[in-house]
């Protein structure tokens, strides 16, 4: 049996906390091991915090939703990285306000849309982000879903525009046979990825699955890239895949 933290320090953390003296969180990772004790109540001490008040809100009669949140962050980094490709963020101790609109209409209807609206500082600059998704429902055998953002922001070290767009499709042919198709375009890493699944069931604890991934780029400079046909003879990754499940009856 593993031997239980030793309780005298975690009963010496929880009296502090009741006595006042300070607000703390017990970690002990792995199970069994050293009992790490940070005092949340210190500032000084954190490396990420993120702090959300939903101002307003509500619910239509017609079911569509709506929300306005400011949000407050912080993140100490305590080496350089990069946020957007050669645009890098400095070692520090940063604190930024943003604040956002979202909408979101009935999930209930065969069309539904989800919108969210962005804007505030980021980091050492300021930053503003669009969101978009439509989601259709067809028949309960397939839904499609859209989805576009893009995120304009300038920090110190420069400014960029992140954008990403996503499909997502599920159709099902029957109780036994499904397909799932995924392709997401990301102008960071001057990628599309795509990432298809046939699943089939021949009987009840029996499963068939081909799967097929790959990642092509749409690099201008490069000489096969997407959405030229030559790309997927030059894919970045690939993997076409087949797995088969028989469970044994005992």
């Amino acid at each position: 049996m593993p031997e239980l933290p030793e309780l005298d320090v975690v009963a010496e953390v929880l009296n502090r906390r009741v006595l006042g003296q300070s607000i703390t969180k017990v970690e002990v990772s792995p199970a069994g091991g050293p009992i790490v004790v940070r005092d949340l109540t210190n500032p000084a001490t954190w490396e990420t915090a993120n702090f959300e008040w939903h101002v307003l809100g509500g619910e239509l009669q017609s079911g569509d939703g709506f929300e306005l949140n400011v949000v407050r962050d912080f993140d100490a980094p305590t080496s350089s990285f990069d946020v957007f490709r050669d645009i890098t963020i400095a070692p520090g101790r940063y604190w930024w306000t943003s604040a956002d609109a979202q909408y979101e209409t009935n999930t209930g209807r065969p069309v539904s849309v989800e919108a969210v609206l962005s804007t505030g500082q980021f980091y050492d600059g300021h930053s503003r982000t669009a969101e978009l998704k439509g989601t259709a429902r067809a028949g309960g055998h397939a839904i499609l879903s859209l989805g576009y953002s893009v995120t304009s922001a300038r920090v110190s070290s420069g400014a960029f525009t992140a954008t990403e767009i996503n499909a997502h499709l599920e159709y099902a042919f029957n109780t036994r046979t499904s397909f799932l198709g995924f392709v997401q375009y990301q102008n960071e890493d001057r990628r599309t990825d795509f990432n298809l699944r046939f699943h089939w069931i021949p009987k009840i604890g029996d499963d068939v699955f081909l799967v097929w991934n790959s990642g092509v780029t749409t690099d201008p400079d490069a000489p096969w890239r997407f959405p030229g046909r030559s790309a997927f003879s030059h894919p970045l990754n690939g993997a076409f895949i087949v797995k088969a499940v028989h469970r044994l009856a005992r």
